[in-house]
């Protein structure tokens, strides 16, 4: 059983046609052609439709990436010596997800063991923000 507007559907197109050619009686390939077109029209705005969503999913998958890679950086003088600047700097690291994670070991000392430093010029301290990930760190500079 054909549903309703199948059977209206066919009513309007059998008069558009027989409109369209001023006769009263059509006849049935013309009535076939005229449904054909209707139904490649209908597949073509089906495709158009899809293409759409697809390009409107595409837009949010790109900036769901771009605000994942997005980032926000932050580095802070802590100290500062009277040594002179020397060529080596240590680094001590922590990297956090979602708050939770990472080692509590960020001090000057640490950084400096990791540099092979002695005397100490300065530090600096750091913080990376990404969209769940916070990188922290101490950088120390000296000879």
């Amino acid at each position: 059983m054909r549903p309703f507007f199948l059977i209206i559907l066919k009513k309007i197109v059998v008069k558009f046609v027989c409109l369209r050619k001023k006769t009263f009686l059509c006849n049935v390939n013309e009535m076939k052609k005229s449904f054909l077109l209707i139904r490649f029209d209908r597949i073509g705005l089906e495709m158009r439709t899809y293409f759409n969503i697809m390009k409107k999913a595409l837009f949010v998958m790109v900036a769901a990436i771009g605000m994942a890679m997005a980032s926000c950086s932050t580095t802070v003088p802590i100290t500062a010596t009277s040594n002179p600047v020397g060529n080596k700097c240590g680094e001590a690291t922590c990297t956090r997800i979602l708050g939770f994670g990472g080692s509590a070991d960020l001090g000057i000392n640490k950084a400096a063991k990791n540099g092979g430093i002695t005397k100490i010029s300065h530090v600096d301290q750091y913080i990376k923000n990404y969209l769940f990930v916070t990188k922290y760190g101490v950088r120390v500079y000296g000879e």
